[in-house]
């Protein structure tokens, strides 16, 4: 079976005319991906199947879930987080405009 041939990917390149298409925080600090974004650029490089895209997805949906999990149990932990403020949160609305 033939192999795909991808021309290899060129770091200082990507998006560097795209700075609407990173993510917000990322828009003032620098042009261009992120280091995570490149990696898995050139992973996708070697394997662009659906099936791939939907593991590593996956795959990175536990790793954040993991940390998320990690952060919440801390700031319960150490008093910051606790039932009453979780009531609160339930009520705000986060999807309303910011000016952060």
């Amino acid at each position: 079976m033939d192999e795909k041939q991808y021309p290899p990917i060129e770091e200082e390149n990507l998006m560097a005319n795209e700075p609407d298409m990173a993510p917000r925080r990322h828009r003032t600090a620098h042009k261009g991906l992120t280091p995570t974004q490149i990696n898995l650029l050139k992973i996708f490089a070697y394997d662009d199947s659906e099936e791939t895209a939907r593991e590593i997805q996956q795959v990175i949906f536990q790793h954040l879930q993991k940390k998320m999990d990690e952060e919440a149990d801390r700031l319960w932990d150490e008093g910051i987080l606790d039932q009453k403020r979780l009531d609160e949160l339930r009520h705000m609305d986060f999807h309303a405009k910011r000016d952060w």
